[in-house]
């Protein structure tokens, strides 16, 4: 790939400005007051086109790698940014306007490959603060700095500081770090060398964008600073801020006694978790008499470090004491760690890293009421969902305000639809935005043994305010039927917490949906990001599944229906031995009446409640439908006489 300029020729301009003018070079001090020109005050501008590089190059980048902005064209007023002229390869941060490749006196935006909602997409671009140095050979001080400035979404930017061809430091930052990073380091420079400070799109191979309008600057100082007058220049102070001419350190940490927060203990990490000055090898924060590097409970007193559970944490502290929890989770934040919750299940601990459906038992799709519109009767049903694909619908969505960035369950990677489903991030979909409305769906698949259980969950608006927004509505099914429904505003970010109790059966499907619906009744999508989550808790002894093998009751022939031919089928085994193969193999099946004995008296339950509607037939079954779907005998703890150890499943219980 071809640079625009030269490395030899920007070099070559700078060597003409004299030595002696220059301590410190500073990105934000040396910036322009009115127009722009490369090479002013040692700083040129200007970006790395990754995708160029990938496709004709090697993908790594290089000292000549680097394109510089030109002056006439790309030097100029954004129309975003409050009349500030930047270097910038388009005027506005529009979808229409990509890429949005921009630096300013500290503001900067790199550009990333899916970075509008049309297609198709652009190219990668880092952009380049890049200083030529024009000093004697010498140790120098550079510090270098970054933070996100816009952290409503997306999934981190990363920064870069090379000199000429070697990357010397690299960090990347999460989306909503606004305070970021200040790094120090001590390189050897020579006259000629280009020190680059580089900003990309995100550390993963595909460079998305998504928010990504971030800050950065960088100080070169030379010669060497002595900070503190004292006689030993910072690279080899080990107080580079509070004089100390002895340089003594009686510890022998690495830190002088007069800036070392425990002179008397070794501490190289200088780690001071109540941020009092004192650092944790020497504090005891809740005076037990325990320090707080070795205290179990640094923040509650409890001299005898009790630890029921062994896991390191102290009873008294512990949100699990009873069972060994070393992380301390508590995904629901109600102060009782994960490992000790009653919760039989919850959408934020459930939700599956690895985009496996399945997993835990919670599925995640999505409802396309306007082809169930067009199609069928246009009512939600549990059989209308429509299961994402982990090929074609696991990934990541940039471009949507998220809570946790990182791969997720959407329809497109960027643009219309934007149905989505992340581990608290959802999305709908309205009519306006692809022709279709689309609910999205966290579906509980219920494995438990009949019993009350309580459902709790939560909604509230995840984007950002916008006009003219809405809302959306919740709704909680259990298999067919909704038993809970709310709709919020578009401005609610508080949202709302909603409790009831169901009883469910074994297979029974619990979905918590999202609508793109607000209290209003309009059904247009704008701005509809949302948080849902849902948690299920046993209200009984126990809900966890019965061990047996899955049948019909009063299906004695194991035919998948209840009929008369039944009765018979059983008769004959008890008065003419015959069909014994198939009674044994599942005695409980014939047991119509579920008393626990093998006796004519099932066949004359059987045939009163098929001929003259009188009794009935206990569960599992006996109706080959949904309502009565097969299942273990939940009348039996302790294995018995009648039990069921095969049935025919295929065809009996499909």
């Amino acid at each position: 790939m071809r640079p625009m300029v030269s490395i030899s020729i920007l070099a070559s301009m700078f060597l003409l400005i004299p030595t002696a003018l220059l301590a410190q070079v500073d990105s934000r001090l040396d910036w322009f007051d009115e127009d722009a020109s490369q090479g002013e005050n040692g700083w040129f501008y200007g970006y790395y086109n990754w995708t160029e590089d990938r496709d004709e190059g090697d993908g790594v980048y290089q000292a000549e790698d680097f394109i510089l902005f030109d002056e006439e064209e790309h030097w100029g007023d954004r129309l975003d940014m409050a009349d500030t002229p930047v270097w910038r390869l388009r005027e506005s941060l529009a979808p229409e306007h990509a890429p949005f490749t921009f630096i300013g006196q500290e503001d900067t935006h790199p550009n990333g490959v899916h970075e509008a909602i049309l297609s198709p997409p652009r190219d990668g671009h880092w952009t380049i603060r890049r200083y030529v140095y024009n000093g004697e050979t010498q140790l120098v001080r550079i510090e270098w700095h970054t933070h996100k400035q816009d952290i409503r979404c997306g999934d981190g930017v990363c920064g870069h500081l090379f000199v000429n061809d070697d990357e010397v430091d690299k960090v990347c930052i999460d989306s909503n770090d606004d305070v970021g990073f200040t790094h120090e380091l001590f390189i050897k420079l020579s006259p000629g060398d280009t020190v680059d400070l580089a900003l990309s799109p995100s550390g993963n191979p595909f460079l998305t964008d998504g928010c990504d309008r971030s800050a950065n600057w960088m100080t070169i100082t030379f010669p060497l600073p002595d900070t503190d007058d004292d006689g030993k220049t910072d690279d080899r102070d080990n107080c580079p801020d509070d004089s100390n001419e002895d340089q003594a350190d009686g510890d022998e940490d690495g830190l002088g006694d007069v800036c070392d927060n425990c002179p008397a203990a070794t501490n190289a990490d200088q780690a001071d978790r109540d941020s009092n000055g004192i650092g944790d090898v020497c504090d005891d924060g809740d005076e037990d008499g325990e320090l707080d590097v070795s205290d179990n409970c640094p923040d509650t007193s409890n001299a005898g470090q009790a630890d029921g559970d062994n896991d390191g944490v102290g009873t008294l502290c512990d949100n699990c004491p009873e069972l060994a929890n070393t992380d301390q989770s508590d995904v629901d934040g109600d102060g009782t760690g994960d490992v000790c919750d009653d919760e039989l299940a919850d959408s934020r601990a459930g939700w599956s890293r690895d985009g496996v459906q399945g997993e835990n038992n919670w599925f995640y799709g999505y409802y396309n009421l306007t082809q169930d519109q067009a199609d069928d009767d246009g009512v939600y049903q549990a059989g209308d969902v429509i299961e994402f694909d982990k090929e074609d619908h696991w990934g990541d969505r940039p471009d949507l305000l998220m809570l946790n960035p990182g791969p997720a369950w959407r329809l497109s990677p960027a643009g219309a639809p934007f149905t989505f489903l992340g581990r608290r991030d959802t999305h709908p979909n309205g009519t306006n935005a692809f022709g279709e409305e689309h609910w999205t769906v966290r579906r509980y698949l219920y494995n438990g043994r009949r019993a009350e259980i309580q459902i709790k969950w939560f909604l509230r608006i995840g984007d950002q305010p916008c006009g003219g927004q809405p809302g959306v509505s919740g709704h909680v099914f259990v298999n067919d039927d909704e038993v809970d429904t709310v709709s919020i505003p578009g401005d609610d970010r508080v949202g709302v917490e909603r409790q009831l109790s169901v009883e469910l059966r074994p297979g029974d499907t619990v979905d918590l949906v999202l609508t793109p619906v607000g209290p209003d009744g309009d059904r247009f999508d704008s701005c509809d990001g949302s948080v849902n989550w849902m948690t299920l808790v046993c209200e009984e002894v126990t809900c966890e599944p019965q061990v047996g093998t899955p049948f019909r009751r009063a299906d004695c022939d194991q035919s998948g229906t209840v009929d008369f031919n039944d009765a018979i089928f059983h008769l004959k085994f008890l008065f003419l031995g015959e069909n014994e193969d198939t009674v044994n193999s599942c005695k409980d099946a014939c047991d119509s009446d579920d008393s626990g004995a093998d006796d004519f008296t099932d066949d004359i339950n059987t045939l009163k409640v098929l001929f003259l509607g009188q009794g009935s037939i206990p569960e599992p079954g006996p109706l080959p439908d949904e309502s009565h779907p097969c299942g273990v005998d939940p009348t039996i703890e302790e294995p018995e006489e009648l039990t069921c150890d095969t049935y025919e499943t295929a065809i009996a219980c499909p």
